[in-house]
């Protein structure tokens, strides 16, 4: 069983790394997003044989807790005028990216179905996981 000890420990490896990591970025004049994406591929189960930090499934979760938060304060920055201007655009952008990827996705799916076996699941998170691509460009923006 994990301790409180153990969370708090995991933490603070987890601030320390990303902080290294914005600090490494902005001096090379990238977006400080690339410095927690860097980090989180460093601290991750699948970097080292031995992961720094002992409890992912918490840490998962806190992380999912930090991206609502995220998107929370995102919209506290957009006004329903903000909303009702760019989101026709926005919707017929979203729509049409899924779309496309989707479609690439499953052209992509049956060539490599065709000759390996994959499991579905690497198949649909390769179909949708381009479609996080505008949130990024627009988090890494406001860096």
């Amino acid at each position: 069983m994990h301790t409180e000890a153990n969370l708090l420990r995991d933490f603070a490896i987890i601030m320390g790394v990303a902080g290294l990591g914005i600090v490494v970025v902005r001096r090379l004049g990238l977006p400080s997003i690339l410095g927690y994406l860097i980090a989180g591929v460093l601290i991750g189960p699948f970097t080292f044989d031995n992961p720094l930090i002992e409890d992912l499934e918490t840490i998962r979760r806190l992380a999912d807790i930090g991206l609502v938060l995220l998107l929370f304060a995102l919209g506290l920055e957009c006004g329903w005028e903000r909303i009702r201007h760019v989101g026709p655009k926005v919707f017929f952008i979203g729509a049409v990216d899924i779309t496309l990827m989707i479609a690439l996705g499953l052209v992509f799916a049956k060539s490599v179905v065709s000759r390996h076996r994959i499991p579905k699941e690497t198949l649909s998170h390769t179909m949708m996981g381009p479609t996080q691509v505008p949130t990024t460009a627009e988090s890494t923006e406001k860096g």
